[in-house]
């Protein structure tokens, strides 16, 4: 692979990245952790952590660190990102990457490349992204679920340009297996949608909204919530707190 120019992970990981628009700023969001911000427990542990569109493996990385007893699956169609996150990936082998899609059936579908990123790469035409660049596989997600069963309480995270909504009516049942879910939206109805999908069995704890109509919402499981929070009560330590740095708005 090309040499490229990388950044280095709080736990000392290298991860390599395109240099386009951007990237820089938004990777650091996420290896500082203001993206994904960890729920205040230690005894949340995963053991099955899926990152789905894992673009260059920055998620999987900072997962990785926080979480170093878990298996961490990557999913990733673009071919033009794909490299470079196997590159990045194969620093520590609890990392597996997977290159294809993941929707509610088995398809092939074209993906339509980003205007200036390939962070604005889409299965769904819109006004920021080109002409299709590829012709890519999607697997059903309970397809791979009968081959990757989540352990609970697993970690899962979305960030599929769109398609986020298909890919959680795809996890059906296996909702229930979900202890922590990171889900970006791309428009106020899907916002609303995912949290009517997610319903009471899930309480929202973060969210983060870069510009109108697009952000990131993190959802933990209502019952594990209440039996870290019971566990917590029990413990000396001191009572875990929700309060994290918040990353400054792109937009004004």
């Amino acid at each position: 692979m090309v040499e490229l120019p990388y950044l280095e992970t709080p736990g000392g990981h290298r991860l390599a990245y395109l240099p386009e628009p951007w990237v820089t700023p938004s990777l650091l969001t996420v290896l500082e952790g203001h993206e994904y911000p960890p729920l205040p427990f230690e005894s949340f542990a995963p053991r099955v952590i899926f990152d789905i569109g894992a673009h260059l493996g920055a998620a999987a990385l900072f997962f990785a660190e926080r979480y170093p007893g878990a298996a961490i699956h990557c999913f990733e169609p673009n071919p033009d990102t794909l490299a470079v996150l196997r590159h990045n990936a194969a620093a520590l082998d609890r990392i597996t990457v997977h290159g294809h899609g993941l929707g509610a059936r088995a398809r092939v579908a074209e993906l339509f490349g980003g205007v200036y990123s390939t962070m604005q790469t889409s299965f769904l035409p819109n006004q920021e992204n080109t002409q299709p660049v590829a012709t890519v596989p999607i697997e059903e997600v309970a397809g791979v679920l009968e081959r990757i069963p989540l352990s609970a309480p697993a970690l899962v995270k979305l960030d599929t340009e769109g398609m986020e909504l298909e890919i959680l009516d795809g996890f059906g049942d296996h909702l229930s297996s979900i202890g922590v879910l990171y889900v970006e939206y791309h428009s106020d109805a899907d916002r609303r949608a995912i949290d009517a999908r997610l319903g009471t069995g899930f309480t929202l704890f973060h969210a983060s909204v870069a510009e109108p109509d697009r952000g990131v919402l993190g959802y933990v499981s209502t019952g594990l919530l209440e039996t870290l929070r019971v566990a917590t009560l029990r413990s000396p330590e001191p009572v875990a707190r929700f309060a994290w740095p918040k990353p400054a708005p792109r937009w004004s």
